[in-house]
């Protein structure tokens, strides 16, 4: 009996690519067997092959489950939903309209499409956005039927026009996706007393950007009663010049992406190194060179990354934070722009990376030895890490005071002190690291 239908949108068009099914009271996923037989079938994760044969619940719940929210969003969800925060798959059936990434999921016998529309985010919304983010969140993500992964309060939200660089206060211009209409924006809401968050994201962001990392567009907006928010452009949503409208609005097309935890198809919890053996650089090393469309470019973004997140002190690099982003055929699969670059050793989590070095996980013990560890783990030239590792280095040292000047204006700018004050020292130690 299937359970879910799984649609994909490629080329602005959509087709049931597969569908869930209870057997003997057990999920699986199984691919459409006209889908199968097209031309343009492509698999839905490097982790779920096109084939014939049905997949069990322990091989797609990677793929699946990496689509569900994370954590206390998950668990208010599902409360709402009146289900258990572990039945990603009831999750899925109930925001089914816009995931991450290009796929639509329709419980059989519904009507064959949801009206796409957009409505006005009211000032009411926004004060619970401030107020109340979690809980407003998940209602917001309930009504436009929307799933977006990670364990931070977010929106789905469509933004007129372009942020920039400036700063838009109350949101004018924001609007709610309904039924299929894609999201041209993620809107990341942090607890009221994690009131820095933001403004820490934006730095790393902007920084990323000015050190050669591809990374989305992200602006500091401001919610009713003067709470910041981050508004991250998505880079899985882009908009065509000739694009169809929805009320009046061009309609953003959908790309595939999926994280590394999805294309390797392990459980959420692996998404953090968590043996001694668990050395990612080679396990990571190992799925560009099977998944990438372009294996070299691919291993030097994410090396840059690597050295990029150390430096500015983001531990919390695990796989979900890695993504490869496909084309709108389907055909060719690249490394995704960086997210979710935030200086997590000024919030006094833990100062283990999720992405060790040479095995060395505390960032405060790298050696340059695990930074050569570290390029033989990629199968890297060590001359080309180190090159990256010196260009990166003198791209942060001189970007540093320019990007802080440009935040300065912002009340939460005693962060990005914080920030230079506790990357000063690892600076200084990658400056002197020579192979």
């Amino acid at each position: 009996m299937e359970i879910l239908e799984v649609h994909r949108e490629a080329l602005g068009s959509f087709h049931k690519a597969g569908a869930l099914s209870l057997v003997d009271g057990d999920p699986w996923f199984s691919y459409d067997r006209a889908f199968l037989a097209s031309t343009d079938a492509r698999p839905l994760s490097f982790s779920l092959p096109l084939r014939q044969e049905a997949f069990s619940s322990e091989e797609f719940q990677g793929f699946f489950a990496g689509m569900a929210p994370e954590g206390r969003v998950r668990t208010e969800l599902a409360r709402m939903l009146h289900i258990a925060p572990s039945d990603y798959l009831g999750l899925l059936r109930h925001l089914n309209n816009e995931c991450i990434g290009a796929l639509l999921f329709r419980v059989p016998g519904t009507e064959e499409t949801a009206r796409p529309g957009y409505q006005k985010i009211g000032h009411d919304d926004l004060l619970g956005l401030s107020e109340a983010p979690l809980r407003t969140s998940a209602m917001l993500a309930q009504k436009g039927r929307f799933s977006l992964a990670g364990a931070q309060s977010k929106v789905g939200v469509y933004i007129e026009g372009d942020l920039g660089q400036k700063e838009d206060d109350g949101l004018l211009g924001c609007y709610l996706p309904l039924g299929t209409a894609p999201s041209t924006h993620i809107l990341k809401v942090p607890d009221r007393d994690l009131a820095e968050l933001p403004l820490n994201e934006l730095f790393c962001m902007r920084l990323a950007r000015v050190c050669g990392l591809d990374a989305a567009q992200v602006s500091l907006v401001r919610l009713v009663g003067g709470s910041p928010a981050l508004a991250i452009r998505r880079f899985d949503r882009p908009i065509e010049s000739d694009a169809p409208r929805i009320d009046g609005l061009p309609r953003p097309h959908r790309l595939h992406q999926e994280d590394f935890i999805q294309a390797l198809g392990l459980p959420e919890y692996r998404k953090y190194e968590i043996e001694e053996t668990d050395v990612y650089a080679r396990v990571v090393a190992r799925l560009i060179e099977r998944a990438s469309s372009d294996v070299i470019r691919d291993k030097l973004a994410f090396a840059r990354q690597v050295v990029f997140d150390y430096l500015v002190g983001n531990c919390d690099n695990h796989l979900k934070n890695y993504s490869f982003l496909l084309s709108p055929d389907w055909r060719t699969r690249r490394l995704a722009p960086a997210y979710d670059i935030v200086c997590t050793t000024v919030l006094g989590y833990s100062r283990d990376m999720g992405i060790s070095i040479g095995g060395t996980r505390n960032i405060d013990a790298v050696t340059a030895g695990d930074w050569r560890l570290f390029a033989q783990g990629l199968r890297m030239p060590e001359s080309q890490l180190s090159g990256l590792i010196a260009d990166v280095t003198s791209a942060f040292e001189q970007g540093c005071g320019r990007v802080v000047r440009d935040l300065a204006r912002y009340p939460e700018a005693g962060v990005l002190d914080r920030i230079l004050d506790d990357s000063a020292r690892r600076l200084k130690r990658l400056k002197s690291v020579r192979f």
